[in-house]
């Protein structure tokens, strides 16, 4: 497959679909944990501004030559730690029950994710280890990606294994929308997934990544919110 954008923002323009499909199912798992719509709108805007925040300065500070926070990228850890640190302010500035909001917010990141990685194939950021096979990859422009070399589509796989997270998530949501063992859910499932599929980019060099270390912590978290639910239920 030979992909060319030269001259189409597809990084940003995936990005601003990714946070509208976001809003947007937002409103309808709200209303599952009873919140006021202008509550919503109010914890969107908090939201955004920590996604967005948060996913510049950890790009950041991950990608060291990068000094420019209007110019810096999006770290998808960096987006959901400062989407989560937003929504902790908010639950403590207008007395909002966190794990209401975590239960609203954290099931929507699987598909966040899922949406901007095919803004990442297009422009060719996060891109795959060198690949002669089914499905490989070419660029003939980039401003990240190495031009006319085989590569594999990891981020198209990160898009499909994360949409399927999701749905596996809506499927257990109505029976768990009353506990944080969803938001366990999540850490794990995404973390895993993260961990594994940043082998196959053509930036790893052998040793553990601070993405893949990021990801044992998320799975970590994940495993204490689960078991710490089940004691919960035990009671």
């Amino acid at each position: 497959m030979l992909i060319n954008f030269e001259n189409i923002p597809v990084y940003g323009l995936f990005i601003l679909i990714s946070l509208f499909v976001n809003s947007i199912i937002i409103f309808f798992l709200a209303k599952a944990q009873k919140i006021n719509k202008n509550v919503v709108l109010c914890s969107l805007t908090y939201e955004l501004i920590g996604i967005i925040t948060g996913a510049k300065i950890l790009n950041m500070i991950q990608i060291k030559e990068n000094n420019s926070f209007y110019y810096a990228g999006f770290s998808s850890y960096g987006g959901v730690i400062g989407g989560i640190f937003s929504l902790v302010i908010f639950s403590r500035l207008y007395k909002i029950p966190l794990k209401k909001l975590l239960n609203i917010y954290v099931p929507l990141l699987p598909l966040l994710y899922s949406i901007s990685k095919i803004g990442c194939f297009f422009a060719g950021c996060c891109y795959g280890i060198e690949y002669d096979g089914i499905g490989c990859v070419i660029y003939e422009y980039s401003k990240d990606a190495p031009l006319n070399i085989k590569l594999f589509p990891v981020q198209i796989i990160e898009t499909i294994v994360n949409f399927i997270i999701f749905i596996f998530i809506l499927f257990i949501y109505k029976k768990n929308k009353d506990n944080l063992k969803i938001v366990g859910f999540v850490f794990i499932l995404c973390g895993i997934s993260k961990f594994l599929l940043e082998f196959l980019r053509f930036s790893w060099n052998g040793f553990i990544t601070s993405t893949q270390i990021i990801s044992i912590i998320f799975i970590i978290i994940g495993i204490f919110i689960n078991m710490k639910g089940r004691k919960n239920e035990e009671k």
